[in-house]
């Protein structure tokens, strides 16, 4: 869900959507902010505290700070969005890991879901369909046997395969690195996702 525009103005209302369908408009400044937070890190979850911090920063940046409710306010407008299904409560933060080790891996379950369709359930329990061959494959070897030289050396296997690789023969020092770089960026999307495991 990307970060929707936001007027923090007392009384402007903003309508805010989750990624389930569900809507809520509202004026509630500190609202505002929170969901303004929780959108601009979803899928990643906040505790309560980080996402209090965060509406102050936000109430603060915007000059807004006469506008800061006490805390039992804020909890009884999340509790609304709970009931209408626009956020969720967890007792404890999901196991997932937004440090690339040197053997990522990927949770059991989603190894298993993509060798049975193209959906995979991340820690957030998240569905995220994953549509190309590329990836599916790459999701298959995060089992965190393979360092970073066997995942790039089985990515350029397979474009080998396949006649996918760019310069295959003129520049291959070059398409190497630009595939080292490419799985880095795939790795940091799995991680954000909440695909990777510790």
């Amino acid at each position: 869900a990307a970060t929707p525009a936001v007027n923090f103005e007392p009384g402007a209302p903003c309508v805010f959507e989750a990624s389930n369908g569900a809507r809520i408009e509202t004026d509630f400044v500190p609202g505002k902010a929170a969901l303004a937070a929780l959108a601009g890190t979803w899928p990643m979850p906040l505790s309560f505290a980080d996402l209090s911090g965060r509406v102050r920063e936000q109430l603060k940046t915007h000059r807004l700070e006469s506008c800061a409710a006490p805390a039992a306010d804020l909890c009884g407008f999340l509790l609304r969005l709970y009931a209408a299904r626009l956020v969720e409560f967890r007792a404890r933060p999901p196991s997932f890991s937004t440090v690339i080790s040197d053997r990522p891996s990927v949770s059991p379950v989603a190894r298993w879901q993509i060798q049975h369709g193209n959906q995979v359930t991340s820690q957030f329990h998240v569905p995220v369909k994953v549509e190309d061959e590329i990836g599916r494959h790459l999701l298959l070897w995060l089992d965190g046997t393979c360092d970073r030289q066997e995942l790039l050396e089985k990515l350029w296997q397979l474009l080998k395969s396949r006649n996918a690789l760019e310069s295959p023969d003129s520049n291959e020092a070059g398409a190497r690195r630009k595939l080292a770089s490419d799985l880095q960026q795939n790795l940091e999307k799995l991680a954000r996702m909440g695909l990777l495991v510790g």
